[in-house]
């Protein structure tokens, strides 16, 4: 899953949702693990923590989720 701050334009990547970041949190190896809600749908990014600070996330922001690839967890 990756993130946008605007609807993409000529990507191969055809599944894009609007969504709200509900939850981020970085870790000590520099990764953030962004909780996406796309209506009641959580779903979860896994971005580095550059790319988190470059895009200015925070909880509440509104933004773009691309999803290439998915996995249901239990």
């Amino acid at each position: 899953v990756s993130i946008v701050l605007q609807p993409p334009t000529q990507t191969s990547i055809l599944n894009i949702f609007p969504a709200t970041i509900d939850d981020l949190r970085h870790d000590e190896q520099g990764r953030a693990v962004v909780r996406l809600l796309i209506g009641q749908l959580p779903l979860l990014a896994h971005i580095t923590r550059k790319s988190a600070v470059s895009l200015g996330l925070a909880p509440g922001m509104k933004v773009y989720a691309q999803v290439k690839g998915s996995s249901i967890l239990k």
